[in-house]
């Protein structure tokens, strides 16, 4: 394990997402179908989302994750599967200790969190294989800023056109771009910018996850929403 770890997480937002089983596989769904075996997660987190990566086979999955006490817990999860290696720090220290060029790069509520996100994407597009695909999700709709974004260190939430446009400036290929999770804008705005909430609340992400996604995601395959929580983006290297 690389030991470029920079700092301590405080929040308890990744704790509270941990019972968002039907959240992640909705994500999972999406993404899967442009999934290789090569797999580059950048800021994993305690490894919510890594669980589900770890379903497609990989021939190895670095997850890559600059707080010290997440990388702990992800080395406590997933340290025993030979395939998998735990990496403190960011997305260079993660590429230097890929066994070879990634062909699947994953940014899961991550992209926000980076100030230079052009220069991130630039990087994630020199470094994969040609023809290897670029998966994100990202808070949308720069409305819904509020203290919760600003607790969690979100620097931004984004428009689809404006995610479209930072990716194909990179030198991507859009593959799949659409707004994500339309029936979490209205409850979202009402939590955190009209009560000005500052974390999740577990019991309330349980009650979603279990009531609400399973309906959100059989509507939102019908008919792709106008707006949603989220911008879901898959992209691809030539």
């Amino acid at each position: 394990m690389n030991e470029i770890i920079s700092r301590y997480y405080e929040g308890r937002d990744l704790e509270a997402m941990s019972c968002a089983e039907n959240y992640h596989r909705w994500i999972f769904e999406g993404f899967r179908p442009h999934m290789g075996r090569r797999i580059l997660e950048v800021g994993a987190g305690c490894g919510n989302f890594t669980s589900r990566l770890l379903e497609t086979d990989p021939e190895w999955l670095v997850a890559v994750e600059p707080s010290s006490n997440l990388c702990r817990l992800l080395v406590e999860r997933y340290g025993n599967l030979s395939h998998v290696r735990v990496v403190g720090g960011y997305l260079p220290d993660g590429l230097r200790q890929c066994p070879a060029p990634p062909d699947t790069m994953v940014y899961v509520n991550v992209l926000e969190h980076v100030e230079d996100d052009r220069g991130e994407l630039a990087t994630a597009f020199a470094s994969l294989t040609p023809g290897g695909c670029l998966c994100i999700l990202v808070p949308a709709l720069p409305f819904l800023y509020g203290n919760f974004d600003q607790a969690v260190g979100h620097l931004r939430r984004y428009r689809k056109k404006d995610l479209e446009r930072k990716v194909s400036e990179a030198g991507f290929e859009v593959l799949e771009s659409r707004y994500f999770d339309l029936a979490g804008v209205l409850p979202w705005w009402f939590a955190y910018r009209v009560l000005r909430r500052t974390a999740l609340n577990p019991a309330q992400v349980a009650i979603y996850d279990r009531f609400c996604v399973p309906v959100t995601r059989v509507i939102e395959r019908m008919c792709p929403p106008p707006v949603g929580k989220n911008v879901f983006l898959v992209a691809r290297r030539h």
